[in-house]
């Protein structure tokens, strides 16, 4: 068995928006047995990030079991240690949810998979991005693309 990912709302997002389930129907049947194996979940509180999109993704989430993890005590801790961090991080409902992935993937000692960028050294906590986050806690990040190069995914026209 594999690493086991703590998916970024904006992954699904993206996917949803960009590879449409009936027109990449392979990524999403890797992507939904990567859940199935218990190797892919998402933090409730990233999952309602979900509940705010507009998108065929929230219908497929909602029908993966075992996708949506629930926080704990120790959850909740690390996540209050990561906004007290880097005040100014969480901007309302726009980004809610990025200290419970950090916090998810710490504890579980899972791989954030996110399609947010690192930025560069001495970048305001404003600005900051899931990635620089999760470098303070060690925590590693992949594109889903690296993910996908991971799990040895390829995707070919059959016809």
């Amino acid at each position: 068995m594999g690493p086991i990912y703590s998916l970024d709302a904006n992954v699904l997002i993206f996917l949803g928006r960009n590879m449409p389930m009936d027109v990449y129907p392979g990524v999403w049947e890797q992507l939904e047995q990567l859940v199935a194996d218990g190797r892919a979940v998402m933090p409730r509180d990233v999952f309602e990030e979900l509940t705010r999109a507009d998108d065929d993704c929230l219908a497929w989430a909602k029908a993966q079991a075992g996708l949506v993890d629930e926080p704990d005590t120790p959850h909740v801790l690390l996540v209050q240690e990561i906004t007290g961090a880097h005040i100014g991080w969480v901007r309302g409902r726009e980004n809610a949810g990025d200290p419970w992935l950090v916090a998810h993937a710490q504890i579980g000692g899972y791989v954030i998979v996110t399609n947010e960028h690192r930025r560069g050294a001495n970048v305001s906590n404003r600005k900051l991005t899931i990635p620089n986050v999760a470098d303070n806690y060690g925590v590693e990040c992949l594109s889903f693309n690296d993910l996908a190069r991971e799990e040895g995914w390829v995707f070919v026209r059959t016809s």
